[in-house]
């Protein structure tokens, strides 16, 4: 059965040689390489690039009114404890010994800390209260990633 010329559908591309992309799409963003202070990469694991980002729309920005109102009503941070302050000087004189820097401090620098503060048996309690106390001591946009430093 042969279709009508209406129900045809027209698709629009252009050939292109392998190895070469169109004139209007840049190579280099193509596989423009993506790394923050979050990325941990894996002995012989490629840097990833921005095709492995997520496209973020607006919705993924805008909070309703009612957050919004609730963001606005938070009270100030309280003082940290003296354990809290404790636990952020010990971070920070490993960092002085291991050459990271202390704060803002990366995803890896913390995940090694807690892996240094496993190794040796401290309790899940101790290792908590010591991640909670570096994490809550970073500038609020550049906290290190907690997903990673769980699957420790």
């Amino acid at each position: 059965m042969m279709e009508h010329e209406d129900d045809m559908e027209v698709v629009d591309a252009e050939l292109v040689d392998d190895g070469h992309l169109p004139a209007t799409i840049h190579p280099r963003l193509m596989s423009a390489r993506v790394v923050d202070r979050h990325t941990i990469l894996h002995p012989g694991q490629g840097l990833p690039t921005e095709s492995d980002q997520p496209r973020y729309t607006e919705r993924d920005l805008y909070v309703s009114e009612q957050t919004a109102e609730r963001l606005g009503n938070q009270s100030a941070p309280r003082n940290a404890s003296a354990n809290y302050l404790s636990q952020r000087d010990k971070f920070a004189a490993w960092c002085a010994d291991e050459g990271p820097v202390a704060r803002p401090c990366t995803t890896a620098t913390y995940v090694e800390y807690l892996a240094y503060l496993i190794e040796p048996g401290r309790s899940p309690n101790a290792v908590n209260t010591a991640m909670s106390a570096i994490r809550t001591w970073m500038p609020e946009d550049l906290k290190p990633g907690t997903r990673q430093a769980r699957a420790c």
